[in-house]
């Protein structure tokens, strides 16, 4: 399991470097990426790219992508652009955390 944290704004310039890190923890086989969203405030459309990308890098791996603990903005966010129906929101890395050990490894 890997586990990647946002915090603050994911503009373009930061969304590149959250498209490498995620590109690297999707590689792995049956990878299975928590993107802790709990100190994000703001997140571009290059941002969401990124994460999409991400996902489904994860996808061809046979791995899941999971997100956790998106502040009411960034969670309506989400259910605007319909990523809630792509990912797994989990409220807490704890919450993630205990779904993770009853996934089928």
């Amino acid at each position: 399991m890997t586990i990647v944290h946002l915090a603050g704004s994911c503009t373009m310039m930061e969304s590149q470097r959250l498209a490498d890190e995620l590109i690297k923890a999707a590689s792995r086989p049956r990878p299975l990426v928590l993107i802790d969203m709990a100190g994000l405030d703001f997140i571009t459309s290059n941002g969401l790219g990124s994460i999409v990308a991400g996902f489904l890098r994860c996808r061809r791996q046979e791995g899941e992508m999971w997100l956790v603990g998106p502040r009411p903005a960034i969670h309506e966010l989400l259910q605007l652009t319909r990523l809630t129906a792509l990912f797994k929101v989990y409220d807490s890395l704890d919450a993630a955390r205990a779904a993770a050990v009853s996934r089928p490894h």
